[in-house]
């Protein structure tokens, strides 16, 4: 933050006889509990640290901030512990704990008319949400370009990182999640989900070095574009999933990975996957593919068995690839360490 827009804060403060915002020694503006009602609503670029936990939660409305969580935890009674009211060009959260009671811990809906949310960067954070998702990002006729997970732990009812298309032509672009934690107790890790309008498209997503865990959800990792109209046909996805632990005890979708997209290609690699107890359509499958995209599969192993449905013995191999387009259904055991494309199109 400049001189010039330090003083405005302060002068702002002073005229409106509210007390003025603290300045860190680093000229980053300190939030407390003692102070939140007045510095908690982000409106101006800059650097903000907590000095204590805080039972209220933050707005943030403006570009080229950075949050210092500082080892505190922000949990308000009710409602997000962070707000982004975008769009939001370039923001840095780190270094301490959300916690929702009874919705997403960080709600960021990107507004409709196609603005663009650039640049967000979430890092050495433990984010909870007892009753929703970890991280909620609404899209509607929008551009969400360049977020990144970073050391993250994410314990949700709901989808751990959500993303999800309502209206318009909505795209992601640089989605990664890196060296984190992601347990969902009732949904996904992850899910990407063109729920409604023209277009749902992501290119870049990216997880790596993390653990993906759902419960008794939909899948680890859940990606579906088919809610689109028209069959789906504009929903394409492209992105890979490598070196990751994956686990789904029990999945409505009886997968570990659900892929169905309409178009795109979903690369698995060097990922280690166990999923048991199958809820879903008959058998537990490690990969899904039930749209018109296709999975790459390549040196994935199991630490868990497979196990299919009625009863059947379990399988001590990583899984099954399945795509009911083709009837398409095959052991893995074969090709575990060997290039193996499933193609829900075209085999």
């Amino acid at each position: 933050m400049g001189r010039t827009s330090v003083i405005a804060l302060l002068t702002i403060g002073t005229l409106a006889g509210l007390p003025a915002p603290l300045l860190a020694s680093d000229g980053c503006v300190e939030i407390s509990a003692a102070n939140v009602a007045t510095t908690g609503n982000i409106a101006a670029p800059g650097c903000y640290v907590l000095t204590s936990d805080l039972l209220q939660g933050l707005a943030v409305a403006a570009p080229d901030v950075s949050i210092d969580l500082n080892g505190f935890t922000i949990t308000p009674p009710s409602g997000s512990a962070i707000t982004l009211n975008g769009p939001i060009d370039h923001l840095e959260i780190r270094n301490g704990t959300v916690h929702a009671i009874d919705t997403a811990a960080i709600q960021a809906p990107v507004s409709p008319g196609f603005p663009v949310d650039r640049i967000h960067v979430y890092r050495d954070l433990r984010i909870v949400s007892d009753a929703a998702a970890g991280v909620a990002y609404g899209m509607n006729d929008s551009l969400l370009l360049g977020v990144q997970f970073e050391n993250v732990v994410i314990d949700a009812a709901g989808n751990g990182v959500e993303v999800i298309g309502t209206g318009g032509n909505c795209a992601v672009k640089h989605l990664r999640v890196h060296r984190c934690e992601i347990h969902s107790s009732e949904m996904a890790a992850i899910a990407l989900i063109g729920a409604g309008g023209s277009s749902f498209t992501v290119n870049g997503f990216r997880a790596e070095s993390s653990t993906l865990i759902s419960e008794s959800g939909l899948a680890a990792v859940f990606i579906d574009t088919t809610q689109i109209p028209n069959g789906g046909t504009a929903g394409e996805i492209h992105g890979a999933i490598h070196g990751c632990n994956l686990a789904a005890p029990s999945t409505s979708t009886g997968a570990v990975v659900y892929f169905a997209a309409a178009l795109g290609t979903l690369h698995c690699t060097d990922n280690d996957l166990a999923a048991t107890g199958a809820s879903g359509p008959g058998t537990e499958y490690a990969f899904w593919a039930p749209a018109g995209g296709f999975i790459t599969v390549i040196d994935n192993t199991s630490s868990a068995a497979v196990t299919p449905g009625g009863g059947g013995a379990p399988l001590a191999t990583s899984g099954l690839v399945y795509s009911p387009a083709l009837g398409y259904d095959t052991a893995m055991s074969t090709y575990l360490y060997s290039n193996f494309d499933v193609f829900a199109g075209q085999y």
